[in-house]
């Protein structure tokens, strides 16, 4: 039996996340999904991710500290994460470079369908679908 991909997306535009949870599951994918931090705390504790797309600007908590928060978590130490923002490599958001420290990779928005799916595939270490 063929395991699925778990992932925890975490976007505060309503929009914006369904779009993209609907390009993961059409890949085969199992989405959660979070607009806010407390939201993919609860999300994460009830389903352990692979992997984690997160939004760096939320309206409860910054990206980076969610993304420290969801590691801590047992058996999340290693969690992959990609990084999910409209600024050029968060660089307005994490002017410190964390963003880089923290994270597996970085998407800058707008982004293709392609660009989506490539970026969690290396991230996971598969093949693209």
């Amino acid at each position: 039996m063929v395991r699925v991909t778990k992932v925890l997306l975490v976007e505060d535009d309503f929009d914006a996340r369904g779009a993209m949870a609907d390009i993961l599951r059409d890949a085969g994918y199992d989405v959660a999904e979070a607009g806010a931090g407390r939201m993919a705390m609860q999300q994460a504790t009830t389903v352990l991710p692979d992997i984690v797309l997160l939004d760096l600007m939320l309206p409860d908590t910054p990206g980076t500290t969610l993304l420290c928060d969801l590691r801590a978590l047992p058996g999340a130490e290693g969690l992959p994460a990609v990084a999910v923002s409209g600024f050029p490599e968060g660089r307005r958001v994490d002017g410190d470079g964390a963003v880089s420290v923290h994270f597996n990779a970085y998407l800058e928005k707008p982004f293709s369908s392609a660009a989506l799916l490539q970026v969690v595939a290396t991230t996971l270490g598969v093949a693209a679908e």
